[in-house]
């Protein structure tokens, strides 16, 4: 992935990001995180 210039100038290396997929591999969340995390992995578990 590349970063734009501004984030190379003040030392980025990467963006956190992170994907949540289902049994099948699909992606169903992207970048989700906190509250918003647990409430989706409990939706998914029941």
């Amino acid at each position: 992935m590349q970063l734009a210039f501004g984030a190379w100038i003040v030392g980025f290396k990467s963006i956190p990001q992170n994907y949540l997929l289902d049994r099948e591999g699909k992606v169903i969340a992207i970048n989700i995180y906190d509250e918003e995390l647990v409430k989706k992995l409990d939706e998914l578990i029941k």
